[in-house]
């Protein structure tokens, strides 16, 4: 009868966490970034074009270095359901998060009640719902992440070897399948040795990136040079992310994007312009400041001055903190050159914060603890609320659906090289026309697209005559036509606020 009760809560929780992040994607099938460059890459695969398949889509050279396991575990299915159903990949795969975190909470505590607490929360964190509204590899890395995470908190506590070997295999697999999963894995890995004064931690690291490099033939070895050159790069433009993107020609930064902590609703909307309006005195506004991602890890803070009663707390909350401290240098210092992405910090951090957040509602009730949580879960509702609008109404930037028209005449066209101005649908030209575009596929090129991304900073007649380039693509939302050098291109289409430019020939 548990074993039951414990699958009704896994499917009724499971279903809340796909609901949540699945609806807002009814009848838009063509959002994201990423989607299209892991589709593609998908597409090789099938054809039998190998990893590096999808490289003759790219002006600028390299080998394909991103972790191949997502896509060749998506290569597993058939191309049309990929295209039709890509918006319930991560969706499924996050809830596949949220049944492990409930067997892991009823594995340590025995408690229906505290492991369906523990599944809601995560299913209503921020950080990992907005990674699941657009297909991306990150849920993939997150779920092995925390299935390698979990085995060590359960070696902690039982010292069985088999955990360790689950912790290796989880690791090796959590390696091949994305950069950022690596890292914080290496980060926590290495401050487990200090705060445990234990070599076990490091000589798993140690095994794990051997495992890794055996496992993968030694292509490894291309995906850590990879990942130096996407953190190099950052190091080195950091500063450049959020900037206006072009003056005069010539990308230079005169102002920064809003922090997700300014906007929320829908822009114009009476909630938006009071919010804007009462932000100062609002202390919502200044709580959501400080960590608008995920609320509820600002509740774990609080957890150590409630008293830890039980030993399987001390790593998840060295795991929750630690994310959190990785998240606020990335945000205020020159950490690994992660400003751009420090919001994936909180990725790895939600697993073990939703534990024990269900840990202070479960043990003991009281009325600060309840009124402590309902404002985390109001923050995480303002922040959830916020996507669900992106995606519903203000998704230009990840809407391909509005490009339809562009793509076919490039497809008609038999000249080739694109630029994309912003870089937003660069991946989507090469899966829907087959062209090749200004970008590369190997993130030790990365310092190359400094010409474009994430400001422009050469002109496109320049970029145009070195890399062949003979159409641009402008979205005229963000930079002004006007502004680009673009003598030698003419207007060819213009479509909800893009405009296509074909060189003369």
């Amino acid at each position: 009868m548990l074993n039951i009760a414990l699958l009704l809560v896994v499917a009724i929780v499971g279903l809340v966490c796909f609901a949540l992040r699945a609806l807002p994607r009814i009848h838009k099938p063509l959002l994201g970034h990423d989607a299209w460059a892991i589709l593609l890459t998908v597409d090789q695969l099938k054809k039998g074009e190998g990893y590096n398949g999808i490289t003759r889509y790219f002006l600028l050279g390299g080998d394909h270095d991103y972790p191949p396991l997502f896509m060749y575990f998506l290569s597993l299915f058939p191309s049309s359901w990929l295209r039709r159903y890509n918006w319930a990949i991560n969706p499924i795969m996050d809830s596949v998060n949220v049944a492990v975190l409930i067997f892991f909470g009823n594995l340590l505590t025995g408690d229906l009640v505290f492991s369906a607490i523990a599944g809601l929360i995560y299913s209503f964190t921020p950080v990992v719902l907005e990674e699941s509204l657009i297909l991306n590899t990150r849920v993939f890395g997150m779920m092995l992440f925390n299935v390698t995470l979990v085995n060590f908190v359960l070696y902690q506590l039982w010292n069985s070897p088999v955990f360790i070997l689950c912790v290796i295999a989880g690791g090796i697999l959590t390696l091949l399948s994305h950069k950022f999963a690596t890292e914080v894995l290496f980060l926590l890995f290495v401050c487990f040795t200090v705060t445990s004064w234990s070599y076990v931690p490091v000589a798993v690291l140690v095994v794990i990136f051997l495992g890794a490099l055996a496992f993968s033939g030694g292509f490894y070895l291309k995906i850590l040079r990879g990942q130096l050159g996407i953190n190099r790069f950052w190091l080195e433009h950091y500063k450049d992310y959020g900037a206006r993107y072009l003056v005069s020609g010539v990308g230079r930064k005169n102002g920064r994007s809003k922090s997700p902590a300014e906007g929320t609703g829908c822009s114009g909307s009476p909630v938006r312009r009071l919010w804007n309006r009462t932000k100062k005195a609002n202390p919502l506004y200044w709580l959501l400041s400080l960590n608008p991602f995920n609320p509820f890890a600002l509740v774990v803070i609080l957890l150590p001055f409630a008293g830890i009663e039980r030993m399987w707390e001390w790593v998840p909350l060295q795991w929750s903190i630690l994310t959190l401290v990785f998240f606020h240098a990335a945000t205020y210092l020159r950490f690994l050159g992660h400003y751009p992405g420090r919001a994936q910090f909180l990725d790895y951090n939600a697993f073990p914060t939703a534990l024990l957040c269900a840990v202070l509602v479960w043990e003991s009730f009281s009325y600060l603890r309840l009124l402590v949580m309902g404002v985390a879960f109001l923050l995480a509702l303002i922040q959830n609320v916020r996507s669900w609008t992106r995606i519903r109404t203000y998704n230009r930037s990840d809407d391909q659906s509005i490009m339809g028209e562009i793509f076919d005449y490039l497809r008609r066209s038999p000249k080739d090289g694109v630029i994309c101005l912003p870089a937003s649908h660069t991946y989507a030209v090469p899966y829907f026309s087959g062209k090749k575009v200004f970008y590369t596929m190997s993130a030790r090129n990365y310092e190359k697209l400094a010409a474009f991304f994430p400001v422009l900073t050469v002109p496109v007649d320049v970029l145009s005559r070195e890399y062949g380039i003979n159409f641009v693509i402008v979205d005229t939302m963000v930079v002004a036509v006007e502004a680009l050098d673009l003598n030698g291109f003419k207007l060819v289409m213009e479509r909800s606020g893009y405009v296509l430019f074909e060189k003369h020939t």
